[in-house]
């Protein structure tokens, strides 16, 4: 009777075999975390859309016409004198005169100067003092 004997190629055959079932594995659940990632996604994007409805509806229905016309009545019963106060007391106040800043010294560039750098500052400290 023969051994059973287990040949090179049988050997690399099984090697792959296990290489690409763990490949598979581990793009499968890659894939499955996507794909819950991207279910979640979609919910939030579900979820702020109906918000985006919810809150365009309240806005029309807060500015009916009727209803913003109801309130300005009900502002004009309530304060009218206040209003034409208001309104005096912007006609009274003084115009506020502009002011502009004092005009700055010319800065000398050290760069495009021919002296050196300390001699520059020694000549602008000269024209600075001089009256």
């Amino acid at each position: 009777m023969r051994g059973f004997r287990i040949s090179f190629r049988f050997i690399c055959g099984v090697i792959i075999l296990f290489a690409l079932g763990g490949s598979l594995f581990v793009i499968s659940q890659e894939n499955y975390k996507q794909r819950r990632i991207l279910s979640s996604l979609n919910e939030k994007i579900t979820a702020e859309e109906e918000k985006i409805l919810m809150l365009e509806s309240e806005w029309s229905y807060l500015n009916r016409p009727e209803r913003i016309e109801s309130l300005v009545m009900k502002l004009d019963q309530e304060k009218p004198a206040t209003q034409l106060a208001s309104v005096s007391v912007v006609k009274d106040m003084p115009e506020i005169a502009l002011i502009f800043p004092p005009p700055r010294k010319p800065v000398v560039n050290a760069a495009r100067s021919p002296l050196p750098y300390n001699a520059n500052i020694v000549a602008l400290a000269a024209k600075e003092t001089t009256p």
